[in-house]
């Protein structure tokens, strides 16, 4: 196994989360790096430095470097010059092809692989044939210099779902996908599709406001999604105006802070690009600005030649520095400690990230174990990541949750859920489709029957394997407004277990409660955006294991658990539940945990969900 680095513990003092590492050919293993295993104040920095040719500078030793953090010098335990060239080891002769998702990941955990991410935030790029012709050249151009065959490189937008990433080492389907994009910055009318049409309805400040807040919770779930995938250097090249923070008030600043804390956690570069020429703006974005400052990226843009600049996107990947060390400062105060790299040679310049966040005293317990491993559970982290998908929806949200069958088969059932109290009211819904694939390949057609209370549902019966659902939201005049896809994995007989997907119930008034509370059936909810004045009881379905012993914890978005609470026996039949205790936190995020000890192990189920104004 390879020797690993422990993440800094920046925004928020927490570990990143890592994926484990594939070991690959011996002839592909590069030097394995020094391992830095310190207290929990351990602080790891990507340091480039550029010499006056605009090049890395690569002879500099632990001496060169003075790192000072909030103004005192801290001693440099880890140091280590990194030097990657894209290119295969001599004498390998491995296929370089990228064959599976699962491939890729492994791929991207080599140390010698260098990962680059393009986004493309079309939503913030200039509308207009002619900027996007400009914008295509240079990206080409770009991919086509720097990209080397052991390279690993993506394209995405703000509406692509993480799963879709696709990195690859085909330069053919990243120049497609290049080729294909197209401003939307004042591109409104007339709309491009009835989602663009959806989106307008909301009014010009809202639709500025949601496009903002759409683009940074891409880039920050891109981040947390790269630092799963190793520890080392991984770049975003951010190719945006950059949203317009003022649109959006506090609420935006602190998605760009939240982007901030994501990439410096999980050793994410972010660079920017603002494909505007000489004479075509003033100045660079502010939220451009802050995004390569505060990561250790570079900001291009304001000028007529992209070639150089991005070239030297790839050298920072390719010849930097590790430097780590051990913080003096360990109060969880929330506040920002600020780093200053320096180097003792003259005419060079110095990227690195200029700090973090320490952690607040709710985001943080500290313990002894901390620096052996990722302080958030991986499975926190994903049930938390799909709380971002339910801000991208137009009219409808959705969930999907599974149940055993004694056949070895399980039933789904797909919710969606009419969003409400929005300002203005989303588009009304005039029909949903949904498209399901089996792990076979067949393709099936269903309708969501309409329920009460704008609620959707269908049930069917699936084979154990991989399960992609595609909807398809319609309005009242046939146009689509929403589509989206979700890719579920369905439990072989074998490994699965009548513990069943937890289902929320919102009753919405005390009659419903009553109800509910008495064993009338009622529609799930879909919705994990919830308020204090909401009701909100969660159940789980417990099958042939009804006296198993069952630990429901109320966890913080760390994984850090805040409460301990009692399951009781629900009116259904095997089934516990638990009512949530909304009236009694803070606005932030959550996620419900219940732990069934069964006597092959232990099984857990996650709820995550929001609690907002």
């Amino acid at each position: 196994m390879r020797t690993r680095l422990v993440a800094s513990l920046l925004a928020v003092a927490l570990l990143a989360a890592s994926s484990a590492a594939q070991q690959p050919p011996a002839a592909a293993t590069p030097p394995q790096p020094p391992t830095f295993r310190v207290g929990v104040g351990a602080v790891r920095v990507d340091v480039t430095v550029i010499g006056r040719n605009g090049l890395p500078v690569t002879d500099l030793t632990r001496e060169d470097f003075e790192v000072r953090e909030d103004g005192a010098i801290q001693r440099a335990q880890l140091f280590q010059h990194v030097s990657l060239s894209g290119q295969a080891p001599a004498g390998s002769d491995e296929s370089l092809a990228i064959r599976s998702p699962d491939h890729a990941r492994q791929e991207a955990a080599r140390d010698d692989v260098r990962l680059l991410v393009i986004f493309l935030d079309d939503y913030h790029l200039k509308y207009g044939a002619i900027a996007d012709t400009r914008l295509r050249h240079d990206l080409v151009h770009f991919i086509q210099t720097e990209m080397r065959p052991l390279d690993l490189f993506a394209v995405m937008g703000p509406l692509t779902p993480i799963s879709d990433l696709g990195l690859t080492r085909d330069r053919n389907a990243l120049l497609e996908r290049v080729n294909q994009v197209q401003g939307r910055l004042g591109g409104f009318v007339p709309p491009r599709s009835p989602i663009e049409e959806a989106h307008m309805r909301l009014g010009a400040g809202d639709l500025t406001r949601i496009r903002a807040q759409v683009s940074l919770s891409a880039l920050e779930s891109l981040a947390v999604h790269l630092g799963g995938l190793r520890e080392g250097r991984k770049s975003i090249l951010y190719v945006s105006q950059g949203p317009p923070m003022r649109a959006g008030g506090l609420e935006l600043f602190g998605s760009l802070r939240e982007v901030i804390v994501a990439a410096n956690r999980n050793n994410v570069t972010i660079h920017t690009l603002d494909p505007r020429q000489l004479g075509e703006a003033r100045l660079v974005s502010d939220a451009n600005n802050a995004l390569s400052n505060d990561t250790g990226g570079r900001r291009i843009g304001l000028t007529n030649d992209f070639s150089r600049p991005l070239q030297g996107v790839m050298a920072d990947a390719s010849d930097y520095y590790l430097l780590g060390y051990e913080s003096p400062a360990t109060a969880a105060d929330g506040k920002f400690r600020k780093i200053d790299v320096d180097v003792r040679r003259s005419g060079v310049r110095v990227i690195a990230r200029n700090g973090y966040w320490a952690p607040r005293p709710e985001d943080l317990r500290s313990s002894a174990s901390a620096s052996s491993g990722p302080t958030i559970p991986p499975d926190v982290t994903q049930a938390l990541d799909s709380l971002k998908d339910q801000s991208r929806r137009i009219a409808v949200t959705d969930w999907i949750g599974l149940r055993s069958l004694d056949s070895g088969q399980s039933q789904v059932t797909v919710v969606f859920e009419a969003l409400a109290r929005r300002a203005p009211p989303p588009p009304r819904v005039g029909a949903i489709e949904l498209e399901v694939t089996g792990s076979d390949g067949a393709k099936s057609h269903h309708t969501p029957l309409e329920e009460p209370a704008g609620v959707w549902a269908v049930r069917f019966v699936a084979m154990p394997g991989k399960l992609r659902t595609r909807a398809t939201v319609k309005n009242t005049a046939g146009e689509e407004i929403d589509s989206w896809s979700r890719d579920t994995t369905v439990p072989a007989a074998a490994d699965g277990s009548p513990v069943g997907t937890p289902v929320v119930y919102r009753p919405t008034s005390v009659l419903q409660y009553r109800a509910l509370m008495a064993g009338t059936d009622m529609p799930p909810s879909a919705m994990r955006r919830l308020r204090r004045s909401d009701r909100a009881v969660v159940r789980l379905a417990m099958g042939a294991h009804e006296k198993a012993a069952v630990d429901v914890q109320l966890l913080n978005r760390q994984g850090v658990p805040l409460k301990t609470m009692v399951a009781v026996a629900a009116p259904a039949p095997a089934e516990v539940q638990v009512e949530l205790p909304l009236g009694s936190l803070a606005f932030a995020d959550y996620v419900l945990r219940f732990t069934v000890t069964l006597p092959g192990g232990k099984i857990t189920r996650l709820v995550p969900f929001a609690l907002v104004p």
